[in-house]
């Protein structure tokens, strides 16, 4: 799931999709065992981390259309889901800032949603859409323009540095990151 979570938070900073900013960062060994929540320990290595969206709610309805710039961060959501074949959409909502919108934890993207996504998988879904289920109406039409052209004009190269960006040492392979490579391209 790390690894989905990865490249989905690059894939959408890529096209600057409305998504919390992601890193991949080095846990010290000095850290490790150090229980960040009952019964979860931090290990060493390289981990997935992203900022914090200061007063979040997390919401699993596509709301506040009309709050903040969200008719054009909605726009994001909608290219985002269909690009990387979302699953399991969650969301959240910056109350502190007009409700303005994140889309956050990704694990469940790329076909057949979830971790356990294939090689096979990528390549039998890659000309079927994933349409998000829920209302495109009053979506920003600029935005959806600029979009569109956005992933038309994505580059092999923007992609192999995004997924090169994969630790080693995480559990997924040269030939798997290649097919979401093609997949995404």
């Amino acid at each position: 799931m790390v690894v989905t979570e990865s490249i989905i938070g690059a894939a959408g900073q890529l096209i600057e999709a409305p998504v919390c900013e992601t890193a991949i960062v080095y846990v010290p060994e000095e850290l490790e065992g150090w229980e960040f929540r009952p019964g979860l320990r931090l290990e060493s290595g390289f981990a997935h981390a992203s900022r914090a969206v200061e007063t979040a709610i997390e919401d699993r309805e596509l709301g506040y259309r009309y709050d903040d710039d969200n008719q054009v961060r909605h726009v994001g959501v909608f290219a985002l889901y269909d690009w990387c074949w979302g699953g399991d959409p969650q969301w959240l909502y910056a109350v502190s800032d007009e409700n303005r919108l994140y889309s956050h934890d990704h694990g469940w993207y790329l076909p057949e949603v979830g971790p356990g996504w294939t090689e096979q998988a990528l390549t039998d879904r890659v000309d079927q859409p994933r349409e998000l289920d829920c209302s495109a109406t009053q979506l920003d039409i600029r935005e959806t323009s600029r979009l569109a052209r956005r992933l038309r004009d994505v580059t092999r190269t923007e992609l192999c540095d995004t997924l090169c960006r994969i630790p080693g040492q995480w559990p997924v392979s040269d030939i798997e990151l290649e097919c979401v490579g093609w997949f995404l391209e």
